[in-house]
């Protein structure tokens, strides 16, 4: 059977315009350009430079926490509720409803403790302050996570005694 008269179009949504038919079919109108990229697959760090990657982003973003430019549940959401509390309590370099400087990575050290283990030590540095920043990364079944982060100045007292003059 034949129609002899066009179907209606939908008035919801607007016809597009077609360019001359050629041999692969009618083509779209409009401007001439590349396609969007795909964005990289997301895969799993497979040696030490990608995780000191991961620890160098984690170590900017505690950076920017700490100087106000950023709000503490973004880095809450990385680390254990254990971590993300011990580093809210440490202060701001900057009083609230304001901003500081943002610090920078000075350096970076790394190194696998254990085939599921890899600890890092990141300097940071703020202005004319130096400050150094402990980072554990554990291997599990989703892939890397960041376990643990401390700076030395958030830790207790060591167990030992403290060395002292000897007369």
């Amino acid at each position: 059977m034949v129609l002899s008269t066009p179907l209606p179009r939908s008035s919801k949504r607007p016809a597009r315009a077609l360019a001359p038919s050629g041999p692969a079919g009618p083509a779209p109108v409009g401007p001439a350009g590349r396609r969007p990229r795909r964005p990289p697959a997301r895969t799993a760090p497979r040696n030490d430079r990608d995780l000191l990657a991961m620890v160098r982003a984690f170590a900017q973003l505690y950076l920017e926490v700490e100087a106000g430019w950023r709000e503490r549940r973004q880095l809450a959401a990385l680390v254990p509720p254990r971590v993300a509390t011990r580093l809210a309590a440490s202060p701001t370099a900057a009083p609230p409803g304001m901003t500081a400087p943002v610090g920078h990575v000075h350096g970076l050290f790394g190194a696998r403790t254990a085939s599921q283990h890899f600890d890092a030590v990141v300097i940071l540095r703020r202005e004319r302050r130096y400050e150094a920043l402990a980072v554990r990364l554990r291997l599990s079944a989703g892939g890397w996570s960041i376990v643990e982060a401390s700076r030395p100045q958030d830790q207790d007292d060591p167990s030992f005694g403290l060395l002292t003059d000897v007369q």
